[in-house]
C-alpha cells in the first residue's frame, strides 16, 4: 500500500480510488468506441466480467486488488462451473486470464492503479476442450437429406440445406454467406465476398 501510495504521489495517478466495478465499466466503454457494439470481443469481455470478474471484485478499489484477488476469480470460476456439472474448461479459464490482463492494459493507459494478474495457476483438473470435426458420412448426410424432424418427430423440410452445403464447400462464414447478393456479386463465373451480416444483422465489410 505504501508503495502504491508513492507511486500516486510520484506519478500523479488519475482517479485513485476508482472501483473496480467502474473501472470495468469504463474499460468496455472504450472497446465499444474502438470495436463497435456488435463486436465479438466485446460480448465476450462484457460476458466474462459479468459472471467471473464483477461478483468478486466488483466493489474493490482498483488500487487494492491483489493477485489472491485475480487467482479467485480463476478459483471461483472453476468451483461454480463443478456445481452445474459441467465444469469450465481451460481454454475458458484463459479467456478469463486475458480479460484481466486487458483491463490492467487499460488502466494502465489511464494512469489507474491496478495489481498485474500474473502467475495466476489453473486447477489441474480442468478440462481441454476438444472440436469435433465432420466425418466423411458427416458431410454424405448433409448432401442426401434435405428434411429434419422437429420436436414433435415431424418430418420437415430444411429450407436452408442449400446454404450449409455452400458453406460447407467453400468455408465461408456464415455472416458472409447470408450477405451474399447474387446480381452484385457474381461477376463472369466469379463470386466476390464484399459484406458480413453480423450478430446484430448490422452490414459490415
Amino acid at each position: 500500500a505504501e508503495k502504491q501510495a508513492d507511486r500516486w504521489l510520484k506519478d500523479g495517478y488519475e482517479q485513485p480510488n476508482i472501483r473496480f466495478g467502474k473501472l470495468y465499466e469504463q474499460f468496455l466503454a472504450e472497446k465499444e468506441l474502438h470495436r463497435g457494439i456488435s463486436s465479438s470481443g466485446l460480448r465476450q469481455y462484457a460476458s466474462i466480467g459479468k459472471v467471473h470478474l464483477l461478483p468478486v471484485l466488483a466493489h474493490k478499489k482498483a488500487q487494492s486488488v491483489t493477485l489472491n484477488d485475480w487467482q479467485k476469480c480463476i478459483d471461483t470460476a472453476f468451483t461454480n462451473s463443478l456445481t452445474t456439472g459441467k465444469p469450465i474448461s481451460k481454454r475458458m479459464l484463459k479467456n478469463i486470464r486475458a480479460a484481466m490482463s486487458a483491463v490492467y492494459s487499460y488502466a494502465q493507459r489511464q494512469r489507474i492503479p491496478l495489481q498485474r494478474p500474473e502467475g495466476l495457476i489453473f486447477p489441474a483438473t480442468a478440462t481441454i476442450s476438444k472440436r469435433t470435426v465432420l466425418q466423411p458420412s458427416d458431410i454424405q448426410t448433409v448432401f442426401t437429406h434435405n428434411e429434419y424432424a422437429n420436436a414433435a418427430g415431424e418430418q420437415r423440410t430444411f429450407w436452408y440445406i442449400h446454404l450449409i452445403r455452400f458453406i460447407l464447400l467453400t468455408g465461408l462464414r456464415p455472416g458472409e454467406a447470408i450477405g451474399i447478393r447474387p446480381t452484385e456479386d457474381i461477376q463472369n463465373d466469379f463470386l466476390y465476398i464484399q459484406r458480413s451480416i453480423n450478430y446484430h444483422g448490422e452490414i459490415t465489410p
